[in-house]
């Protein structure tokens, strides 16, 4: 992960679960819990993405596995949320499975506008 997503990703979640936990604390920790659910699939997505690329070729039961154990860590984020309603709540949590892909659009959407402002600034000098 790099640093700056690393970054956005933690600010996104202190943000939300400061703004949330005073609306309801089960908001914050549903969402904290799916943040975390978050940032160990995409951990697990860049590890799969270094093996397939130094293999140059896998097996598709092998890769069939790897999606099915992802979608089994959303699975158990929401069942837990589902089972403990008291701690978590599942909506939340949901919305803190997506935070990474939510974080990855906001950082190439600023890099995009970064380029533009880049390429503008120098058309103009010219």
């Amino acid at each position: 992960m790099s640093r700056g997503l690393m970054k956005r990703c933690l600010i996104v979640t202190i943000l939300f679960c400061l703004l949330t936990v005073w609306i309801d604390i089960r908001i914050a920790l549903g969402f904290l819990l799916g943040a975390v659910g978050s940032v160990v699939l995409y951990l697990r997505s860049v590890v799969f993405c270094d093996i397939i690329l130094s293999e140059k070729s896998t097996r598709h039961l092998k890769t069939f596995g790897r999606f099915m154990q992802s979608y089994a860590i959303m699975a158990i984020v929401l069942i837990i949320s589902a089972v403990k309603p008291e701690l978590f709540n599942v909506f939340a949590s949901a919305a803190g499975l997506l935070m990474v892909k939510f974080c990855l659009i906001l950082e190439t959407l600023t890099e995009r506008r970064g380029k533009n402002e880049h390429s503008t600034s120098s058309d103009n000098s010219k």
